[in-house]
Parts: structure tokens; sequence; C-alpha cells
């Protein structure tokens, strides 16, 4: 991932791993303008983080535009996918690219959908200013949104299919109990 000009950055690269990662780090050091950049460099809107709402308020002060760029691994056979989003201190506009051409910001959340990215799910992507509504989530709406971030979209079918059968199950039982019971007092 590349940074420039955003919020407290001038020019920085990251190069997270293919697996967990996480950004610790004292206050004030820019953790939560990485998070920030993630999310609006693959396409979800600024209030989705809780922070400012408008785009423009992501360029860094004194500075007219910035960008965010950021490389996803591609499907199996596939090029990796490079993102880039031109950012304007004027506006609220921004100019999205996709691997080197110009592309549409829906475009772009096609494709991050396509590779399972899911920056709204908060087991997936937990950033500071959302960590009490994950604190909230009751276990049923984290197993939901665990099931959907192990990307294997057939979890959530199976469960429910799991619970069909045993309630199917409990009234299988219970016909059989009140027929031997019936069977019994006769």
């Amino acid at each position: 991932m590349l940074l420039k000009n955003f919020v407290t950055y001038d020019y920085v690269e990251f190069s997270p791993g293919p697996y967990l990662n996480m950004i610790i780090g004292p206050n004030g050091t820019g953790k939560s303008s990485i998070a920030c950049a993630l999310c609006i460099g693959l396409g979800w809107p600024p209030s989705i983080l809780g922070r400012a709402s408008e785009l423009k308020a992501f360029v860094k002060n004194g500075c007219e535009e910035g960008f965010i760029e950021i490389e996803l691994k591609g499907v199996v056979g596939k090029p990796n996918l490079v993102i880039r989003r031109h950012l304007n201190a004027t506006d609220n506009k921004s100019i999205w690219k996709l691997n080197g051409q110009e592309t549409t910001q829906k475009d772009v959340q096609a494709r991050v959908h396509g590779l399972n990215v899911q920056v709204d799910n908060l087991c997936t992507f937990l950033p500071q200013d959302k960590v009490s509504s994950f604190a909230q989530m009751t276990p049923q709406q984290l197993l939901k949104e665990t099931q959907k971030a192990a990307g294997n979209p057939n979890l959530t079918r199976w469960h429910h299919m799991l619970i069909d059968g045993g309630v199917n199950l409990r009234e299988l039982d219970e016909v059989r109990y009140t027929r031997s019971l019936n069977h019994w007092l006769a």
C-alpha cells in the first residue's frame, strides 16, 4: 500500500503479509490513518469509519491532492489487482484507477467484493472507532460475521440447514413420544 499526502503521511509504503496483520504502535503514530486508507482505497465511504464524512478531509493539510494505492492478490491464475484512488482537497471527487486504467468506484467495489474483501465486517476489519460496536455484537451476530469472514459462502447455509435439521429432529421426537405415550395409555 502506498499513501501520498494522506492525513498525516507525506509518502509512505506498507507491505502487509498474506495472513493476519495487526497495526500496533503508540497513540498519534498513524495507525488509524492506515485503516482509513484501506477503507477509502477499497471503495467504502468514509462514513463506515465513524470519522470525517468528506473525502477532502483525508488529504494532508496544506496539500491540493493525494492518493491511496492498494495492491491485492488476484485469484489463482489472474494478476494482482492494483487500485489507486486520487483524492482532491478542493472537493469530494476522486479518480479511480484499476491496474493503471481509469475506472469507476462501482467497478472497484465489484472487483474487491469478488476477492471477498469485507471492510464492512467487524470480524475482518476493526478500525479503532468501531471497537465499541464490535463489543456490543451478540454471539449470534459474531458467529454470522465470522462465517462470512471465513470465506466459504456455504457456511451460513450449512449452519441454517443444521438448525432446521435440529428443529425437525425435535418435532419427530415429540411425535414418537406422543405415539409411545398414547400406545402405553391405551
